[in-house]
């Protein structure tokens, strides 16, 4: 496994297992303000997607799902860049 890769795993790691626990975390606490019936306006738009809304808890799930999933997508292209960069015999 080739140095950048070594070194970049354990914060990587860090990132994504903590970013997954908090939007996991986040969208836990939008399905219980769903499960309680809260009522409140909201319109959301983030990193290109909207979303509107009158349910308090549908914002922390949508909130949730895009940290985890923003986060996966960088994390990924992250590892194919260091990998592409320290290929031997390049």
């Amino acid at each position: 496994m080739p140095d950048a890769i070594k070194a970049a795993t354990p914060v990587l790691i860090v990132v994504v297992i903590g970013a997954i626990i908090g939007g996991l975390a986040l969208a836990g606490f939008g399905i219980w303000l769903v499960y309680l019936g809260s009522q409140g306006e909201a319109t959301i738009e983030l990193l290109g997607w909207h979303l509107k809304t009158t349910m308090a808890g549908i914002p922390a799930i949508f909130i949730g799902a895009a940290i985890i999933i923003s986060v996966l997508r960088s994390s990924l292209t992250t590892v194919g860049h260091l990998g592409e960069s320290k290929r031997p015999g390049s």
